[in-house]
């Protein structure tokens, strides 16, 4: 199976579990952009191959964490938003920590999985922080777009709205979190940022189209 199938499919995955998550309500939306977070950084490391653009493994998860965190602000209110930003940065601290003190244990001499373990970890402070500053701010500058872009344009549609917000968002986060953490640790930076920030458009607008099948959405429009 190709990467381009392979991509399409983890969009209709990544979209199906945030409406599913949205039955359970704020928490489990909350749950879903943290846990989404969390594998957009482990995943992060590994690069692809797609439409013949060379770009990182990740980008729909971290896509998707933050499309639930804008449904949170949309449904519920900023105030969770907010909350949930919080406690995903703060996941990503722990996970960070948690992993350096594993990788200081001792391995046996059966031991087969140190060498794996520090191919994906040894970086991940870096990662992480980087990915903790870029999410966070890219975030708040999200929500207040939203904010904004509601305000100045208040019958533009939740998905229109979404769409455009996330979209200058995701800018900034590409950018950001690419000078931050993956410079020196990938080639072809410049490459990256480009076709990273073109499969996030992808996956975004993709991605919108779940605000369709949310029943019990109710815009504040």
């Amino acid at each position: 199976m190709n990467n381009e199938i392979l991509f399409f499919i983890n969009i209709l995955v990544a979209g199906g579990c945030t409406v599913l998550c949205c039955r359970f309500g704020a928490i489990g939306l909350a749950c879903w952009a943290t846990a989404q977070g969390l594998l957009a950084n482990i995943f992060v490391l590994k690069q692809i191959v797609l439409f013949g653009l060379n770009v990182t493994a990740s980008d729909i998860f971290i896509i998707s964490s933050m499309f639930s965190v804008t449904l949170l602000q949309e449904l519920f209110d900023e105030t969770i938003a907010q909350k949930t930003i919080l406690a995903s940065s703060l996941a990503l601290l722990l996970f960070a920590m948690v992993s350096q003190l594993h990788l200081a244990y001792v391995p046996s001499s059966s031991d087969f999985a140190q060498a794996a373990y520090e191919t994906l970890f040894k970086p991940h402070l870096r990662i992480i922080l980087a990915s903790i500053f870029a999410y966070w701010l890219s975030m708040q500058a999200n929500l207040f777009l939203l904010r904004w872009i509601h305000k100045v344009l208040p019958k533009i549609s939740l998905q229109l709205r979404t769409v455009l917000s996330l979209c200058i968002a995701q800018l900034l986060d590409t950018i950001l979190f690419a000078l931050l953490g993956l410079y020196g640790l990938l080639d072809n930076l410049e490459q990256i940022i480009l076709f990273s920030f073109t499969i996030k458009l992808i996956t975004l607008l993709l991605l919108s189209y779940c605000v369709r099948l949310i029943p019990a959405m109710k815009s504040k429009s």
